[in-house]
């Protein structure tokens, strides 16, 4: 399908970047800054988590990024959605909801609901229905949306039960009174569609129980399933389909003209089938044994020959099932436990060697309840539904994003300006952009100068002690500098410095750059090494500011703090610039996990 996110393509190009970062920084509750090279690092609380560089691909280069986050999504609001069972997209406007719920997004929406990723906003699909929806499934030649459930009275059409279609803004009968749920749904190539659920005698066909063909007309597959219900479907690549449910052995496959079954699942139900571009069946469930062997327990794979485990054993039910383009393997369902990884709970990733956890960047991991459906976006994040109030550490209702970086968020905010391709130019902030057909590089280049304005703080962290010997100039500390920072602005400025210094050197630092700079007010607080006392200073007419000089008969433990605001009348660079007091053999050092930021306020 196409990324969800990458849909995004009217209104004011500020304001979407403005939204998707704000969900970035807000949402997973975080901080997250941006410095001109690009380079990211995010933290919660003092807890650091290191930080990387976009490079012109867009990926990251370093390896210490903490990359798997957690944010509520689609501008959700607090309603009581009890249950979100299934999720759909129509690869250009609409993302589909359904499940059991009254409200979703502020709009009241009885068991199912669009969203719109151009307008961003919920709304009511035909007056609702009156009991959950478990399936929708979107017709592939005209993007006409059908859906399943146990729903008895869809949008007042009095014998569209358990089974309707949208006819251009009203539900309408697909098959007339049929007589129990619906749980699956599913369009193969030619638009036909094969409906599973614990019906007996669909369309008064006495051998279309469990399951049936619709093209305008209900056709049996055989004799059916027999009782159990069906409540998984899927369609290989060699035009078989593969049925799963709680009937006998679990499993059936229909080549056309025959059921088969390749293996015995003797107890508990199959929620979730997925076939991968190799062929290869994946089945998930409830069932704690596969051909009598219990290491295929929830979960197993087949090849067409053998039936063989997917990593250590879950303990619990497997509900949904995906496979991405590496062949790591997601399932989602109730388990709490997957191969003794901590946090895998409800949601977790099999890498092809061990079993991962979807965790919210140090904080808590998975889900804190069930997880009924998934929904995978070209980008590689996933959106999921469920009876949930917790994804990691955010809360949330029942339905949730998990994206796979913080990359992610400059490739969405990176396709905004390719989906502008069709005007001459975008202005915002002042600024006219008009190549919006850029290579990648420009692309970035522009989101960085955009992330680096008005209400985000920017960031450079000390990631090396650097140590000056025999130098009393004062200089940019090689780390802790600002370029650009621009004429017109003003902006707010903060840090924390730590140092250590031998007596006779001493220490003295200053904030300096080539920018022409007004203080408003900066304020600097520090601690002499070796003493416990704080030496204030304040700033409010020189820059580079006046020099402060920390002598002490210590030679650790020097700390210093900068608070302030200050305009620009000159673009230029601001940075903290250091040295030794005195000229001298012993080292002075400014200390890794020092850092400066500065924002944008005007």
């Amino acid at each position: 399908m196409t990324d969800l996110q990458s849909k995004v393509i009217e209104g004011d190009l500020r304001a979407e970047i403005d939204a998707i970062w704000d969900a970035v920084r807000n949402l997973q509750g975080q901080e997250v800054r941006a410095s001109t090279s690009g380079e990211m690092a995010s933290s919660i609380g003092s807890q650091a988590f290191g930080g990387g560089v976009i490079d012109e691909s867009g990926a990251h280069t370093s390896a210490d990024l903490v990359d798997i986050k957690w944010i509520l999504p689609l501008n959700l609001s607090d309603d009581d959605v009890t249950n979100i069972r299934t999720l759909a997209f129509d690869g250009t406007e609409w993302f589909y909801a359904g499940g059991d719920f009254e409200y979703i997004g502020g709009v009241h929406a009885p068991n199912i609901a669009r969203y719109s990723i151009i307008t961003r906003q919920w709304e009511a699909m035909n007056g609702g229905v009156n009991s959950y929806v478990s399936s929708i499934a979107i017709r592939p030649s005209d993007g006409v949306v059908f859906i399943g459930g146990n729903f008895t009275d869809a949008g007042g059409a009095a014998t569209a039960d358990y089974l309707a279609y949208d006819n251009a803004g009203t539900w309408a009968v697909v098959v007339a009174s049929l007589n129990n749920t619906v749980h699956r749904l599913r369009f193969d190539t030619n638009d036909d569609l094969y409906v599973g659920g614990d019906f007996l005698n669909a369309g008064g066909d006495a051998n279309a129980d469990c399951i049936f063909m619709w093209d305008g007309s209900v056709h049996a597959l055989g004799t059916g399933i027999p009782s159990g219900g069906v409540r998984a479907i899927v369609l290989d690549g060699a035009g078989n389909l593969w049925a799963g449910g709680g009937f006998t052995n679990r499993v059936r496959k229909w080549d056309g003209a025959t059921w088969t079954q390749p293996f015995t699942i003797s107890a508990g139900n199959v929620f979730a089938l997925y076939i991968d571009t190799a062929s290869v069946l994946y089945v998930g469930g409830s069932f704690t044994a596969v051909d009598s062997d219990a290491e295929l327990a929830y979960l197993f794979k087949y090849d067409g020959t053998t039936a063989s485990a997917i990593g250590d054993t879950l303990n619990g039910a497997v509900y949904d099932i995906d496979v991405d383009d590496d062949g790591a393997v997601y399932v989602a369902g109730g388990f709490t436990d997957a191969g003794g990884v901590d946090g895998a709970d409800r949601i977790a990733k099999w890498n092809g060697t061990n079993w991962e956890a979807l965790s919210n960047g140090g904080g808590a991991s998975g889900l804190d309840n069930l997880v009924y459906a998934m929904l995978r976006l070209d980008s590689g994040s996933i959106i999921v539904g469920g009876s949930f109030n917790f994804a990691g550490s955010i809360q949330c209702q029942s339905i949730a994003i998990f994206c796979l970086s913080l990359s992610e968020a400059i490739d969405v905010i990176a396709s905004l300006f390719e989906l502008y391709a069709s005007r001459t130019s975008i202005t915002h902030d002042s600024a006219t952009i008009t190549d919006l057909t850029a290579t990648n590089a420009t692309i970035t280049a522009l989101i960085a100068s955009t992330l680096n304005g008005k209400g985000i703080w920017r960031r450079e962290d000390k990631a090396t002690d650097e140590s000056r010997t025999s130098n009393a100039s004062l200089t940019n500390d090689a780390d802790l500098v600002f370029n650009p920072i621009t004429a017109g602005k003003k902006y707010a400025i903060r840090g924390r410095i730590f140092f250590d210094t031998a007596a006779t050197p001493d220490f003295k630092f200053r904030l300096g750059g080539t920018a022409t700079i007004t203080p408003l007010r900066i304020v600097f607080k520090h601690i002499v090494p070796g003493t416990t006392a704080i030496v204030p200073a304040i700033e409010t007419a020189t820059f580079p500011t006046t020099t402060q000089i920390i002598a002490g008969g210590g030679s650790t433990g020097g700390y210093i703090e900068i608070d302030g605001q200050f305009e620009v009348t000159v673009t230029g660079t601001i940075a903290f610039q250091w040295a030794q007091n005195t000229s001298n053999a012993s080292p002075t050092k400014v200390l890794a996990g020092s850092w400066l930021e500065i924002l944008e306020v005007n």
